[in-house]
């Protein structure tokens, strides 16, 4: 029984895909939150209103596990004006803004970039002055959604498996007795 467990508990170490790091919210002087969606990759983030009169940044972000393009569209809303409540997205600490700082407090358009794997990536919404209203970016992409796994480790997986297998067969005839 001991061999069989052995080989369980290898198939499910050398058969593990590595799971992606989960993204974080990160506050610089700000209240700021998420709100996630159903769906991988949709979320609304909302930047800092705490009152200090002082300037803000809330980031949402992750770490690219492959490269990959990521895409999408967003929607943007503030009170007190775009050009005090700037939101957009960040690659390797490069901010690109999507706002219009002189369009309307409310605005809507597409986004695409590239991430290789290790980069950071994600969105942020900053504020001047952390007074009269949040400024609220809402995502519709593919950030964020878990990796595929590569078939490497599909193989890995069903050699461990075939492992399985073969410990279960092999201990079924270690215990035929012949009279």
């Amino acid at each position: 029984m001991k061999s069989f467990a052995y080989a369980v508990a290898a198939v499910v170490a050398l058969s593990a895909v590595p799971a992606a790091a989960a993204p974080i919210l990160v506050n610089s002087n700000a209240d700021g939150f998420v709100v996630k969606n159903d769906a991988a990759g949709n979320f609304t983030l909302s930047g800092g209103d705490n009152q200090t009169a002082l300037a803000g940044s809330t980031i949402y972000a992750d770490i690219a596990t492959f490269t990959q393009t990521i895409f999408g569209t967003f929607g943007y809303s503030t009170v007190d004006g775009a050009r005090y409540d700037t939101a957009g997205y960040i690659v390797k600490g490069n901010r690109v803004q999507l706002t219009n700082d002189g369009g309307q407090k409310s605005q809507n358009g597409g986004f695409s970039f590239l991430v290789n794997a290790g980069d950071e990536y994600g969105f942020y919404v900053d504020t001047t002055d952390n007074v009269y209203g949040r400024g609220n970016i809402a995502v519709m992409s593919n950030a964020f959604a878990a990796a595929v796994p590569e078939p490497a480790t599909w193989a890995m997986m069903f050699l461990g498996f075939g492992m399985i297998g073969a410990a279960v067969r092999y201990r079924r005839r270690a215990n035929i007795v012949f009279a």
